[in-house]
């Protein structure tokens, strides 16, 4: 039985009402990745900042094993980037940023060391 983890009671409260009885019976128990696997064929994935499994676009990129590459092996075209710089200059920073394709930007968070904040850009390609 696999750990009862927030995201393995969750992935199995969302496959209790997208599953029928005979793929939960087959799915319930097994380890988590494949439970993961299951939902994420289906069109869910986990949203670790929200703490839920959270039904995707049509469009969502990304394969179950990384956002960086499609079905049957070809990139994306996301990348993240992480930026570091004194919580001021963070709007300057964005406004030079402007012509990347930004999907997602991350709260403020403090330096782990010295002074200084850092912020998370999810990006794509233009044209992926």
């Amino acid at each position: 039985m696999p750990r009862m983890t927030a995201k393995y009671k969750a992935a199995r409260e969302v496959a209790q009402k997208i599953l029928s009885q005979s793929e939960r019976a087959d799915l319930f128990g097994v380890d988590g990745e494949t439970l993961y696997r299951a939902l994420h064929e289906r069109g869910y994935a986990w949203d670790n900042k929200e703490g839920k499994w959270v039904e995707v676009d049509s469009d969502f990129s990304g394969g179950y094993d990384s956002v960086f590459e499609l079905p049957g092996g070809q990139p994306s075209g996301v990348y993240h980037l992480r930026i570091m710089a004194h919580p001021a200059d963070i709007p300057a920073v964005l406004e030079q940023l402007q012509h990347l394709r930004i999907g997602n930007i991350s709260d403020l968070y403090p330096n782990r060391k010295g002074k200084g904040v850092r912020i998370y850009l999810s990006c794509s390609l233009k044209g992926k």
